[in-house]
């Protein structure tokens, strides 16, 4: 059985791939790297890879796909909307991030342009002067390109998953 394990431990980063005993080991060598240059990691223990039954290490839950309808409509004009919006102090701004991850979803397009989404988020009832004053939080889950009328967005994966978690919670 192969397993699989990735951390970050300030500016260092550890990835193994194979037997959990090659796996094991690998990450003792990462461990006593990091005591060589004098970066105090936690305690071993505490940061020891777990593994699943099958071998792998496990994950945050997967996304369920079967909330996409229940949030996201395309409409015949060709945009995505939110038919219920996230509440609380960032309302806008996670509005924005699960319309890029409703046109991801919905019509597979990963990059959106700006003037799709101020349409899009007028439709969902979401009121913003422009994606990229909404979006400035999640600065580092986007790409941003283009110029002006031309810009567009796309969520990077971890934008993807911040997305995926806001959706989740959204009928809690």
């Amino acid at each position: 059985m192969n397993s699989k394990i990735r951390i970050k431990l300030g500016d260092a980063e550890f990835e193994a791939e194979g037997t959990e005993e090659s796996v094991n080991a690998q990450y003792e060598q990462f461990i006593a790297a990091l005591d060589r240059r004098n970066i105090v990691p936690a305690p071993a223990a505490a940061i020891a890879p777990k593994f699943a039954e099958n071998g792998t290490q496990p994950t945050t839950t997967p996304f369920d796909d079967s909330l996409v309808p229940r949030i996201f409509e395309l409409r015949q004009d060709d945009v995505v909307t939110l038919k219920v919006l996230p509440k609380g102090p960032d309302k806008e701004s996670d509005s924005i991030l699960l319309l890029l991850y409703g046109y991801r979803k919905m019509k597979n397009e990963e990059s959106v342009l700006a003037t799709k989404l101020l349409l899009a988020s007028k439709y969902s009832g979401v009121s913003i002067y422009r994606p990229a004053h909404a979006l400035a939080q999640y600065d580092s889950l986007i790409i941003r390109g283009g110029q002006k009328k031309g810009t567009t967005y796309t969520l990077n994966n971890q934008g993807v998953r911040k997305a995926e978690e806001i959706a989740s919670q959204i009928f809690q």
